[in-house]
């Protein structure tokens, strides 16, 4: 019982920061589609790292700003984004479109290949929702009389 209980208070205290950061990602998203510009980029590099439960997978890309500055970032991307354009150790596909946002060229991503945490967002809400009426339910049996 005392682990539920443990799990439901960190549910309840943890799904704000995931619905917070899911907020996040959806307004950069929503940004990203009614300002952004897309562009050519290049694959400088890449690296995938394997756990027992997940794995990630990141590229980074350099891209030239209609400021003609050049930018350089690291994106999480989808395994197949990855596995499309690596074979082996070698990168045997380097060229991706970038989508970002000319007011701040460090919020961007690949399309097509970017991972997408806007889904972050309504799973916070879940979490949150659960502990909060886990947590009631619970308090609810333990103040009522045997």
């Amino acid at each position: 019982m005392f682990r539920i209980i443990v799990l439901l208070c960190i549910a309840s205290l943890g799904g704000p920061f995931l619905t917070f950061a899911g907020f996040k990602e959806k307004q950069k998203m929503q940004r990203l589609e009614s300002t952004g510009i897309t562009v050519p980029g290049m694959i400088d590099g890449g690296k995938s790292k394997k756990g027992r439960r997940s794995s990630s997978y990141q590229f980074d890309v350099s891209f030239e700003t209609e400021a003609s500055k050049v930018h350089q970032l690291t994106f999480d991307v989808t395994k197949e984004f990855f596995q499309s354009k690596v074979s082996g150790d070698q990168i045997v596909d380097p060229k991706v479109e970038v989508l970002y946002n000319p007011a701040d060229p460090n919020e961007a991503i690949i399309v097509k290949g970017s991972t997408d945490s806007t889904m972050m967002f309504p799973g916070g809400i879940a979490v949150t929702l659960v502990g909060i009426i886990g947590m009631g339910f619970y308090l609810r049996s333990k103040s009522q009389p045997s």
